[in-house]
């Protein structure tokens, strides 16, 4: 997936997190509303001029605004209030990869026991939202959870 799509899902995933609406994001950045709608949709990209204003509308950095998921410093200040709004508020995808991205971190931390719940709830995200009841996928978030448990 390119930063074109993840900065459209990132604004539209923050202005409902905010509860406005598009007419009232465009009219505090000065474009269309049609316009914030073919960023949401992945149709075109807001001006680079507008990312600071962006970034200061929804309370988040311009790196959050593209969503990298291996940004450390991102998860740190903000992990628990976006990664538990997420959760409730986004698809299934979004959710898978913020999982996985929050396992890698609570390893980091040396927090196994996180981890391996992290890893649990991926493995039941897989079963229920993708179907994937056996298979590769499963096999290797087990054995993370086999090997973290012997730390």
């Amino acid at each position: 997936m390119n930063s074109e799509v993840y900065i459209g899902k990132q604004i539209k995933f923050y202005r409902q997190e905010k509860q406005v609406k598009q007419e009232e994001l465009a009219e505090y950045l000065g474009v269309s509303y049609q316009a914030v709608s073919k960023w949401e949709t992945g149709a075109s990209v807001p001006d680079i001029a507008l990312l600071p204003k962006l970034a200061v509308y929804f309370g988040v950095s311009i790196d959050e605004l593209f969503q990298i998921p291996y940004e450390e410093e991102m998860h740190w200040k903000n992990g628990s209030r976006w990664w538990n709004n997420s959760f409730t508020m986004q698809q299934s995808p979004r959710i898978y990869d913020g999982l996985c991205s929050m396992a890698q971190i609570h390893e980091m931390q040396k927090a196994y026991d996180k981890a391996v719940c992290d890893y649990k709830r991926i493995i039941k995200c897989l079963k229920e939202d993708y179907g994937v009841e056996h298979g590769e996928q499963v096999e290797q978030y087990e054995r993370e959870i086999e090997r973290l448990k012997n730390l």
